[in-house]
């Protein structure tokens, strides 16, 4: 089936997988049953003491959105600490060529709201996927990520790595898939609210420090690609289809727009 094929190539190593950071869903049969018995709905639910609990999806367009009852909702929160959401993204038709697991704007902002991970399968109505992850107060490592839009992306490496190698929360940034080329000033509009600071046109690549971040235009007149400056000088980044890479910035010099420092490493 392509969607399993999809999901190796997309997840790709198994520490990701098997990354100790994730929330710990013991009844996976269970949960994975009930996304089936919803599709072609989304099917959804709340992890809550390590067991997934299913949920209604009251969504009004429940082939394309989820909604969790209010009172549902805030009656397991009271019960018991809500560890994780849970979701699935159904599929039926082409899969275009990216993972159907991918958050949407919606879910990155449903996420930040309720301030817990977040998991999304997806469901062609024979198998169920494993869960990717997202919003966890403790990133992934960032080497051997494959790119997947909104959780392994470019913009999502840099405030990584910040976050690992400095301890620096940058602010989350809600986005839209395929973000890079719909939304052509999604990250200058953000630099300023993830906390970093534009450093001045003069700055040459031998004044960059740890930490510090690279913005490219990328066979574009706009910015829609970015790197972190690594410990040992090089820079680390995440294109689109690839895994993380850590590469020499010279040979990157004729893309790059400018460079951004965090306020907290100025």
């Amino acid at each position: 089936m392509e969607i399993l094929e999809r999901d190796i190539q997309s997840i790709a190593n198994s520490h990701l997988v098997q990354n100790q950071l994730n929330p710990v869903v013991h009844n996976l049969a269970e949960m994975n049953a009930h996304f089936l018995s919803c599709y072609p709905n989304e099917g959804c639910g709340v992890v809550v003491n390590s067991m997934f609990i299913a949920c209604d999806n009251v969504a009004e367009d429940s082939e394309n959105d989820f909604r969790i009852r209010r009172g549902d909702y805030l009656k397991h929160e009271l019960e018991s600490k809500i560890e994780a959401v849970m979701h699935s993204h159904t599929i039926t038709g082409p899969t275009h060529n990216f993972d159907q697991r991918t958050p949407s704007m919606a879910d990155m902002v449903g996420q930040k709201a309720t301030s817990v991970p977040w998991g999304i399968v997806a469901c062609e109505g024979e198998h169920v996927t494993i869960p990717l992850w997202f919003g966890l107060d403790k990133p992934a490592p960032i080497e051997g990520r494959f790119y997947v839009h909104n959780v392994y992306d470019c913009l999502t490496c840099v405030l990584d790595y910040l976050k690992i190698n400095f301890d620096i929360d940058c602010e989350s940034v809600p986005r839209p898939m395929e973000w890079n080329e719909l939304s052509k000033t999604l990250i200058l509009d953000n630099v300023e609210t993830c906390g970093f600071e534009f450093l001045t046109a003069s700055t040459k690549q031998e004044d960059l420090r740890h930490g510090d971040a690279i913005l490219f235009k990328i066979q574009a007149n706009y910015v829609n690609h970015c790197g972190v400056i690594t410990e040992d000088g090089m820079f680390m980044h995440q294109l689109q289809g690839k895994f993380t890479k850590k590469d020499h910035l010279g040979r990157w010099h004729k893309q790059i727009a400018m460079y951004v420092r965090h306020k907290e490493l100025a």
